[in-house]
Formats: structure tokens, C-alpha cells, sequence
């Protein structure tokens, strides 16, 4: 078995941690619920199909009415105007200039029975004669398309234009006067506010209950009336051409801000694309600020389109109002389909649970425990084998506790037996250990004997560095014998006792500062005593040598021990004069280096550097080996 199935197996997903009849049950109920939640799928969006027909079909004929009321204001604004260039005051008063006053009230009345910004009369140069506002006498309106189109005999209702006289935009219409002999001698001009349309396509807004809303555009793409909000008037409904925008930004139709107004985000992208005539409704997703259906009525009068626009949130709205009752039946059969489907899984797993409870009570100790089903079907048979291997099972454990007692007798024959073995193996090695120190205090004594009747330097010299070196073997045991452990040295207690008597017992006696930084560690009898022989040899020269010229400073040795991971190092400096400039270790020919050398590199298997700076300094770095038992490095805790 691979380690991704064991641990599978070990530890298997939540679900499969639930009860057998839960599992059954919500298999059963998702069976039975599948089928109407894909019933419900395309039941809602069938319902959402219909939803979006019926408010495309009842936005249009809101569209429809709006725009019959659009063309009739502008229709009636149309034959008032005419109307009005038609009487005889107004064609005598620009024939002869007469009777003023009965003109000015006659177009006062006009303005206010007919619902218009202003009305005003103006000769073929252009110029304003007659108003029924004294402030629009004497304005120049030359330049301006309705009344040049007026003036050649035609009658325009005009795109909304900026007045700048007002600051303000309107809608002009305009109609020539005629004089009876068919001669056009001026030109009789309405104007409509914006507000006017407003208030129709205002009319329209959240009319169902759904949010919709009334936008009417030129045939530019330019707002004329938001049903909203009236600062969306004058922006484009539509991303405007080039030519267009040229043209719109060199006029500025719509007051000194034109241009920064086409240049606004684009309400809804693509929508002149549409042909109305080919299919009034438009739904629009991308690009559009929310997303909405609209339906289209273009205008009659003028070149303008209305639309009544929905958005989606209202679409939902009413898809969430009408799908309730079908969202309640489903929730209704749901909940009984999971009651019922519960009754049955319970009903059905029953025998598997108590099968489930017996191999439980079997795991933990009970192999009393039967299931003892009287069944005909596979369930029953199961049951049948399930209690037969629990005989089995019964059977095989009866044997397993009668070959373990018999495993645990001779168990524990072998383990005294070892134990003996380890309690004489134990006691051999301290004889031993004790033997080998005694041996090794024998020698001392000796050389002291042999030491009082030598007279010469270099023999002195010479035995008292072979006492040092037995004195470092003798402390080794010495360490041995006071621990459990029969051949790890403890290597902090060892140094300090070692690197205390060499200097104490120096020929040479000099009140030098032993400064220690050693680690707690235990390293193997026989890494500890080439640590030592070094040690002794190292401090014994540093001791001798180093201080032989005072400079003033306090004489001091240092050693320290360091283990990282797997490599131990060993350093022992001093403070001294150091030595020679031209010093190699392979070119020393002393005995003591020779040795250091030997034990750094031979024994522990280790490197040695040695360092000249304001004294002297060797670092030995080996690797920590200890017994085939134990081969990792044992810090003491």
C-alpha cells in the first residue's frame, strides 16, 4: 500500500464518518429532489422567458401611448404656431407696424393657453419686431436653421437649441407669415421647454411597480429627457462618430458646454445600431451602466425615438413575485420527500447499524458479542458470515492469549539473563577503568620518584611532560569511573580539571588566567583523550613559552569547545608573543607540534589552523564519532 492510500485510509474524508442511514437518506433525497430542482431550472427560466416577453409587450405599449402624447404636443405646438402667423394682427402689424399692444396681449394669451416658453414674430432680415416677453424684441435670428427654413416657406420643430439671450435650451418651432398675395414677410417662432417633456416622460417612471423609466433621444443619439434624473439631458445614449461629435462640438447646440457633454460615458453603447422598425425591443448587457430591456417608439414628428427601459432588478422582482407559490409547492414536496426518505433509510440501515455496534463491541474486547440476524436476504447473510468469523475470532484469540503467556515467560528469562550479562559487562569495565587509572597513578608516582634524583633540565623537562600526558589519561578513567555511561567523557568537567592541574603543576609557575568556554557535552573515550593530550600540550608550551617577554598585559589562556550539528571545535589561544612570523606546522620539527598535529589530524581525524594576532591561536575541527551503539553526538542536559 502506497503512503497516499494508507493515509486515506487512516484518516478518510468527514463524510464518510456519517452515519450509514444519513448517507442513504440524503441519496434517496437527492434522487428525488434532482428531478424537480431541473423541473424548477427550466421552470424559471421559462417563467423568466414569459416575465421578459410580457414587460417587453407592456413597456411598448406604454412606449406607444407616451409617444402619441409626444407627437400630439408637438403637433398641436405645430398648428398653434401656424395659427397664430395665420391672424390677421400678426400679418397687419409686419405689413404696417400697427397696433402693437393687441398683438403683445394676443401672444401672451397664445403662450399661456397653449403651454409655450415664449412666442415671438420676426421680419425677413431676422430681427425680433414683436414678443410677448419685451426682453426677446430686437434679436437677431438670421443665422438660425428654423427661421431660415421658415423663411423659404417651410415649417420645422427644430432640435433643441441653446438661446443664449435665455441661457437656456429649447425646442423652436417655427412658420412663415404670409400676406394674402402669398408673399412671406416674416417668420412666427415658438419655443417649448425642456421641462415640458419632462413632465410627460415622467409620467412613465416605475409605472408597474418594477422601476422603468422613459429616455427620449434625436436621431444624434442625444438625451433630450431622462426620466430620472434631468442632468443625464444633452449626453449621449450612444457612442457619437467623429463627424458628429465635430460637428456638435463647432455649433454647440446645447450651450457653451457642449463639447464636455458629448464626452460623457455613454449611457447605453450600440443602441442607434438597432433598427426599430425591425424589431422594437432591445436588451442590453454589454457596456451598459445596469443591465435593461428597453422598448422603442420612434416619434412621427420629428426624428426622435422614446423608449421605456426596465431593469433587470425589476425583472427579477417580478420573476421572484410570480415563481413564490412554485417555490413553496417545491419546498413543500422537498421537505416530505426528505422525511420520507429519512423513514426509509432508517428502516433499511437498522440491521446494518446493530452489525455496525456488534463489530464495535468485538473491537473493543467483547468477542461475546453476536448480531444474530434471522434474514433471508443478503443482509442476513452478511450477518451470518459476520458472526461466524467473530467465532473464529474467539477462537484465534483464546490461542494468541495462551502463546503470549507463554512468550512473555521466556521473555522475561531473557531479559534477567541479559540484565546479568549487562551487571558483570558493567562491573568488568570499572575494574578496569579503575585498573587503568590506578596503573596510570603508578607511573606518576614513579616519575616523582624518578624526578628527585634527575638533575638535568631536559630529562625534567621530559619526565615532567610524560607526567602530564599519564595525568591526562589517569583523569579520563578517573571520569569514566563516575559515570553511567562506561566510555563517554564529560568533556566540560574533564577540560577544567585537566587544564587547571597543568598549569598548577607548570615548572614554570606564572600567574596566568585560565578563561574556559566549554559546552556540556560528552564526546567518546577515544576522541576525549587526543582533546586532552592536545589540551595538556597546547597550554603546557602557551605556559612556557608565550610569556617568556612581559608587554604589560595580564597573561591569559583561553579555551573553548563548540559542537555544531555533527563537527566539534576545539580552540585554544593565548595572549602571548606569539609566534614566529615564518611559522608552518608542516615545517616544525618539535616533538609537541608533531604531536598535536598527529592527534588533531590522525586520531580525531580533524584539520588544525593556527592564527598569529596579538598572540596565538590553534583550532582543531573533527567530526563527533561515538560506538556503534550510539553514533550521534550526546549533549549533557
Amino acid at each position: 500500500m502506497s503512503l497516499g492510500s494508507k493515509l486515506v485510509a487512516d484518516h478518510p474524508p468527514a463524510w464518510q464518518k456519517l452515519p450509514i442511514a444519513i448517507r442513504l437518506a440524503s441519496l434517496m433525497a437527492f434522487l428525488a429532489i434532482l428531478p424537480l430542482l431541473v423541473f424548477g431550472f427550466f421552470s424559471r427560466m421559462a417563467l423568466e422567458k414569459q416575465v421578459v416577453n410580457n414587460a417587453y409587450a407592456l413597456n411598448l405599449q406604454r412606449a406607444e401611448i407616451t409617444r402619441h402624447i409626444l407627437d400630439a404636443r408637438l403637433t398641436d405646438a405645430q398648428s398653434d404656431i401656424e395659427l397664430i402667423a395665420s391672424d390677421s394682427l400678426v400679418t397687419r402689424f409686419l405689413s404696417t407696424s400697427g397696433e402693437p399692444e393687441r398683438l403683445v396681449a394676443l401672444l401672451q394669451k397664445y403662450c399661456r393657453y397653449h403651454q409655450l416658453n415664449a412666442l415671438y414674430a420676426a421680419d425677413r432680415t431676422g430681427k425680433v419686431l414683436v414678443a410677448q416677453d419685451a426682453r426677446l424684441v430686437g434679436r437677431s435670428l438670421e443665422s438660425e436653421p428654423y427661421f431660415q427654413k421658415a423663411a423659404a416657406g417651410g415649417i420645422l420643430i427644430d432640435n433643441p437649441r441653446y438661446d443664449p439671450g435665455d441661457g437656456q435650451v429649447f425646442i423652436h418651432i417655427a412658420a412663415p407669415i404670409v400676406e394674402q398675395d402669398g408673399q412671406i414677410i416674416g417668420v412666427m417662432v415658438g419655443r417649448l421647454a425642456m421641462e415640458n417633456l419632462d413632465e410627460l416622460i415622467a409620467a412613465d417612471n416605475n409605472y408597474s411597480g418594477h422601476g422603468e423609466f422613459g429616455i427620449l433621444w434625436d436621431e444624434q443619439g442625444i438625451i433630450l429627457s431622462h426620466g430620472l434624473t434631468s442632468r443625464l439631458r444633452f449626453q449621449p445614449v450612444d457612442m457619437l462618430s467623429i463627424t458628429t461629435y465635430a460637428a456638435l462640438a463647432a455649433s454647440q447646440p446645447y450651450g457653451p458646454n457642449t463639447a464636455q457633454l458629448m464626452q460623457s460615458t455613454p449611457l447605453y453603447p450600440e443602441i442607434l445600431q438597432h433598427e426599430p422598425s425591425a424589431s422594437p425591443y432591445v436588451h442590453m448587457t454589454q457596456g451598459a451602466r445596469d443591465e435593461v430591456y428597453a422598448s422603442l417608439a420612434p416619434l412621427t414628428q420629428a426624428h426622435w425615438t422614446y423608449g421605456v427601459f426596465i431593469p433587470r432588478t425589476g425583472v427579477n422582482s417580478s420573476i421572484q413575485n410570480m415563481s413564490g407559490d412554485i417555490v413553496t409547492f417545491s419546498w413543500v414536496i422537498i421537505a416530505a420527500s426528505l422525511l420520507f426518505n429519512m423513514a426509509a433509510a432508517l428502516w433499511v440501515a437498522r440491521p446494518l447499524q446493530k452489525m455496525a455496534t456488534t463489530a464495535r463491541a468485538i473491537a473493543a474486547g467483547d468477542t461475546k458479542q453476536r448480531v444474530a440476524l434471522k434474514r433471508g436476504d443478503e443482509i442476513g447473510q452478511l450477518a451470518e458470515a459476520f458472526d461466524h468469523m467473530a467465532d473464529v475470532l474467539a477462537e484465534k484469540e483464546a490461542q494468541q492469549l495462551q502463546n503470549a503467556d507463554q512468550l512473555e515467560k521466556i521473555v522475561q528469562a531473557r531479559t534477567a539473563s541479559l540484565r546479568e550479562a549487562l551487571r558483570e559487562k558493567n562491573t568488568l569495565l570499572r575494574e578496569i577503568n579503575h585498573r587503568v587509572k590506578n596503573n596510570m597513578q603508578a607511573i606518576i608516582g614513579l616519575v616523582d620518584l624518578r624526578l628527585t634524583h634527575v638533575s638535568d633540565p631536559a630529562s625534567r623537562q621530559a619526565l615532567r611532560e610524560f607526567q602530564h600526558q599519564a595525568r591526562a589519561i589517569s583523569l579520563v578513567y578517573e571520569q569514566l569511573m563516575t559515570t553511567q555511561a562506561m566510555s563517554r567523557v564529560n568533556m566540560k568537567q574533564y577540560i577544567e580539571n585537566l587544564a587547571a592541574h597543568v598549569i598548577q603543576n607548570n615548572e614554570h609557575p606564572q600567574a596566568v588566567e585560565l578563561v574556559m568556554d566549554i559546552v556540556p557535552l560528552e564526546l567518546d573515550v577515544a576522541q576525549a583523550m587526543p582533546c586532552g593530550q592536545i589540551i595538556n600540550e597546547l597550554v603546557s608550551n602557551a605556559q612556557k613559552h608565550a610569556f617568556q617577554t612581559p608587554d604589560g598585559r595580564a597573561p591569559s589562556i583561553t579555551i573553548t569547545l563548540r559542537q555544531s550539528d555533527q563537527l566539534c571545535t576545539l580552540v585554544v589561544s593565548d595572549n602571548g608573543a606569539g609566534l614566529p612570523a615564518d611559522f608552518s606546522l608542516q615545517a616544525d620539527k618539535t616533538i609537541g607540534m608533531r604531536l598535536v598535529n598527529m592527534w588533531a589530524t590522525h586520531q580525531l581525524g580533524g584539520t588544525l589552523e593556527t592564527q598569529v594576532n596579538q598572540g596565538t591561536r590553534f583550532t582543531i575541527r573533527f567530526p563527533i564519532v561515538f560506538g556503534d551503539l550510539d553514533t550521534s553526538p550526546h549533549k549533557i542536559a
